[in-house]
C-alpha cells in the first residue's frame, strides 16, 4: 500500500515564474481596504439602543477606522464609542450616550455649570420615549 501524502505536500501551492526582463512589484506598502473605500468617515447617527429614549434629530458622527478597531465620535456632545467596526463603535457610542444622559439627569440639581450645560446639549438631541397608556383591563 503506497503512503499518502502529507498535507502539506497537498496544499502546496506552485507559482508561475516571471520571465526573464520582466519585473514585478515587490512593494510592501499597505493597500486600502475596500471597506474602507466605500464606508463613510462621517454618518448622521440617530439609533438608541436603549429602548427607553429615542433622537428627536440626528447627531454627527465622525468615524475613524484603524487596523484595531473603529472609533465613533460625536464631537458636538464630547463622547466617543469603540469597537471592532463601524457598528459596534455606534452601538458603544450610543450605550454611552443613554448612560450619560441618565446619570446627568438623576443629578440636576446638582450638576456644575460645565455639566449643566452638557445636559442641555444632550436635551436637545434626546428625550424619553413615551410609552403607550396601558389598556383599561376590564
Amino acid at each position: 500500500m503506497a503512503a499518502q501524502p502529507l498535507i502539506s505536500e497537498w496544499a502546496r501551492v506552485q507559482l508561475p515564474e516571471v520571465p526573464t526582463g520582466h519585473t514585478h512589484s515587490t512593494s510592501l506598502a499597505p493597500q486600502p481596504l475596500l471597506r474602507d473605500m466605500i464606508l463613510p468617515d462621517e454618518v448622521l447617527f440617530g439609533a438608541m439602543p436603549d429602548p427607553r429614549l429615542r433622537f428627536k434629530r440626528p447627531l454627527r458622527v465622525q468615524i475613524e477606522r484603524t487596523d484595531h478597531g473603529a472609533t465613533a465620535q460625536a464631537e458636538d456632545i464630547g463622547e466617543f464609542g469603540y469597537g471592532a467596526g463601524s457598528g459596534d463603535a455606534l452601538y458603544d457610542l450610543g450605550k454611552t450616550i443613554a448612560e450619560l444622559y441618565f446619570s446627568l439627569n438623576a443629578d440636576k440639581e446638582r450638576l456644575s455649570p460645565d455639566l449643566e450645560w452638557l445636559r442641555s446639549r444632550l436635551d436637545e438631541y434626546i428625550e424619553l420615549r413615551r410609552l403607550p397608556e396601558p389598556a383599561d383591563q376590564r
